[in-house]
């Protein structure tokens, strides 16, 4: 980690592309480094694929490298796809308790109102997407 507290995904790129790298990053879950991990069926882990934009440098496919970005990209993240919706959850049904609808209708519309929210994001996933800058890292 630099000084501006960098994360970084060991991955392998998969495409380059216009400039763009598709970077397949193996993600485990939080107990991966358990010894029972091959007997336990709650060790998950996924295959994520990020794009990386390459700026010129010659990446070719199956290369190993690191993805890095800062801990606060991280954390913006994390309150854009978390906390924000959660906050929004809330807010839909105080707003509808406080008008005096029945608990039925306030819990199920706070969660309907997920749908618009995710909805948007997928809509400005492109204005999201340049939040965060996501940079190749050389071998990993």
């Amino acid at each position: 980690m630099g000084d501006f507290q960098e994360i970084d995904h060991a991955g392998v790129i998969k495409t380059v592309e216009d400039g763009i790298a598709t970077v397949e990053i193996l993600q485990k879950t939080s107990c991966a480094s358990c010894e029972l991990t091959g007997v336990c069926s709650s060790s998950e882990s996924s295959i994520k694929e990020v794009q990386v934009p390459i700026n010129n440098i010659d990446y070719k496919a199956g290369e190993h490298v690191n993805i890095v970005f800062t801990r606060s990209e991280g954390f913006t993240a994390l309150f854009i796809g978390y906390v924000l919706p959660f906050i929004v959850m809330l807010v839909t049904m105080s707003v509808l308790k406080v008008l005096d609808y029945n608990d039925l209708v306030a819990g199920l519309s706070s969660l309907l109102i997920l749908i618009p929210y995710y909805s948007s994001l997928f809509l400005l996933k492109n204005k999201i997407r340049a939040l965060f800058e996501f940079r190749l890292d050389g071998d990993s």
